[in-house]
């Protein structure tokens, strides 16, 4: 099901072509040799950094083992992330992205995984964050920041008391959609919520997960917090987190007035 909606929920605005596709696909396979001639600094923008995607890959969910070296899925991978590093030069490769073209790649073929991909990607949101403008991702971590304050107040004042900021958690959620933090079948259910629904739903969810984890972000040790935050248990029920989602009362409307500094 995912196959037809996804692509379809996320649109295809950059209008891309499997002919697109094609061609820098290719293009992808001069920069490579080029790179590995010359260097990165022969290569256009940050194109160079095609030569880094096969440094992530063997570290992209390992426990599935399909997108190794080797792997049934590796080749796809590769192709995907490289062909993007050559569409987007200005944006090149960050880590994080090597988790969503998976993600895509287990529910979409190539070509459709790299449109998806690749229009995810322009969204206002994932582009601010992906292209490290760290000016404006502040704007998010601020408008996150205000949200806990209203919407999770005790956790808000402790994590102030403790020093911790949303950006210890944030960054990573964003730039793998949760891909990492969640179990992969209670990661694409934020997945479809969050096509579905707009990237302010990613906020949402942040806040729902830790709503969640309330009876220890609420009063625990620095480095209770830092390890749960970094590292969410692996038994995440997903009926349980989408009620505590739920529960968190942020629109489209509100979220983009934090966005914007008022309350």
């Amino acid at each position: 099901l995912r196959c037809k909606v996804w692509p379809m929920l996320v649109g295809n605005d950059l209008r891309i072509t499997i002919e697109l596709f094609e061609i820098f696909l290719q293009r992808a396979a001069r920069t490579k040799q080029l790179t590995n001639l010359r260097g990165e600094e022969a290569a256009l923008g940050r194109e160079g950094t095609v030569a880094l995607v096969h440094l992530d890959l063997p570290r992209t969910f390992p426990a599935l083992s399909i997108f190794q070296e080797g792997g049934p899925c590796h080749a796809q991978l590769a192709s995907v992330l490289e062909a993007y590093v050559c569409y987007r030069p200005d944006v090149g490769y960050v880590q994080g992205m090597s988790y969503l073209a998976a993600v895509l790649l287990l529910n979409l073929d190539d070509y459709n995984a790299f449109t998806v991909f690749a229009n995810l990607l322009n969204n206002t949101c994932f582009v601010t964050f992906f292209s490290m403008d760290m000016q404006k991702i502040m704007k998010y971590i601020e408008a996150t920041e205000a949200a806990m304050a209203i919407h999770l107040p005790k956790i808000h004042k402790h994590f102030k008391e403790l020093g911790i900021s949303p950006e210890v958690f944030l960054m990573d959620w964003v730039l793998t959609l949760f891909s990492k933090a969640l179990p992969l079948d209670v990661a694409v259910r934020v997945w479809d919520n969050t096509f579905a629904e707009g990237d302010w739903f990613v906020f949402q969810c942040a806040l729902g997960l830790l709503k969640m984890h309330s009876s220890v972000l609420e009063t625990g040790e620095f480095d209770q917090i830092m390890t749960l935050l970094t590292h969410m248990p692996p038994n995440i029920d997903d009926d349980e987190l989408f009620t505590h989602i739920a529960s968190v009362k942020l629109t489209a409307e509100s979220f983009k007035k934090l966005l914007n500094g008022s309350s």
